[in-house]
């Protein structure tokens, strides 16, 4: 940026709507094949896992509600330090365009670059451990993509960062505690 801040921009692809709906749709036709020809897939249920499915898809296309996620999260996780989202640059942003802060870190799963960097495994465990109850049991909102490509550690400060926040959770406070008790 102009104040020389280092950013990130993640640009939707010319037309990709359009295909994932037609992707989509040639699933929902296929699982409702399955489900015509097979108890096991009607029983499972695959035409609403596959609608489930879609939908999701269709809502990590739009970059304003990633944005949001993770404007969310940030707010959520402000307690426990050593964890944090990407600032997202809003002015920047659209809901095919997202503009975030330049993160100079490496998958969570680098022990190399861990030990590397003088950071506790067990440290960093508790945090994400930390982070993991509060965004379900107390939040019910939570980051619902978490893989090592999406959990970075930060090279300056040693800071767990969470990234790609297209697809959340919810769980209301019922589900919340069926989870405790």
């Amino acid at each position: 940026l102009k104040t020389g801040e280092q950013v990130v921009t993640k640009i939707q692809r010319p037309n990709i709507q359009n295909q994932v709906k037609a992707d989509v749709g040639i699933m929902d036709w296929l699982a409702s094949l399955a489900e015509q020809r097979s108890g096991f897939a009607r029983d499972m249920g695959l035409m609403s896992v596959v609608n489930e499915f879609g939908r999701q898809v269709l809502l990590e296309l739009n970059y304003g509600n990633e944005a949001y996620n993770a404007v969310r999260l940030e707010h959520n996780l402000a307690e426990i330090e050593g964890i944090r989202l990407p600032i997202i640059y809003n002015e920047f942003s659209t809901d095919r365009l997202l503009t975030m802060e330049f993160v100079d870190g490496f998958k969570i799963t680098n022990l190399e670059e861990i030990e590397a960097a003088g950071i506790s495994r067990e440290h960093l465990a508790g945090i994400a451990l930390r982070a993991t109850i509060k965004q379900i049991l107390i939040d019910g909102f939570f980051h619902g993509d978490l893989h090592p490509g999406n959990i970075l550690i930060n090279r300056a400060d040693g800071d767990i960062v969470l990234v790609d926040t297209g697809m959340v959770g919810e769980l209301d406070i019922n589900q919340r505690f069926n989870l405790i008790g």
